[in-house]
């Protein structure tokens, strides 16, 4: 009787081991893997039209992966998306505004980091980049 017991225990520990660690045993992606890069913008009268610039690494010294004119049609709830940016590399991002005679440029950057599931298998985090206008 007592080593039903031992034996059932056993089994329902190893059943709750197997079921936590079943996709575990299909192994990690080993990537590379990509996320979204979210620039969080600011329109207004002066600016429908927001001139931008991505770079992989520091704006002044990095190397210049998109140049694009968002348009206020383009923008949803203050933010535009890109797809398939590599994870693991710092990217930056400069906008350019207008604020009477004055040309402002905004700039962020950060890194689109790698994290670990409970596999410890990784997987990419999507980047926010903050360039609107102080208010």
């Amino acid at each position: 009787m007592k080593t039903k017991k031992i034996f059932l225990i056993v089994l329902i520990t190893s059943s709750l081991f197997l079921m936590h660690c079943d996709s575990c045993l299909l192994g990690c992606d080993t990537g590379p893997f990509f996320g979204q890069l979210e620039i969080k913008l600011t329109t207004n009268d002066e600016n429908t039209e927001i001139p931008i610039e991505i770079f992989e690494g520091n704006f002044d010294d990095g190397i210049s992966l998109l140049l694009d004119t968002i348009r206020v049609s383009e923008i949803e709830n203050g933010r535009v998306v890109y797809d398939d940016f590599e994870a693991g590399f710092f990217y930056s991002v400069t906008a350019t505004y207008k604020q009477g005679t004055k040309t402002i440029i905004a700039i962020d950057g950060d890194e689109m980091a790698l994290e670990y599931d409970d596999c410890d298998c990784e997987y990419p985090t999507d980047l926010v980049l903050n360039v609107r206008l102080a208010k």
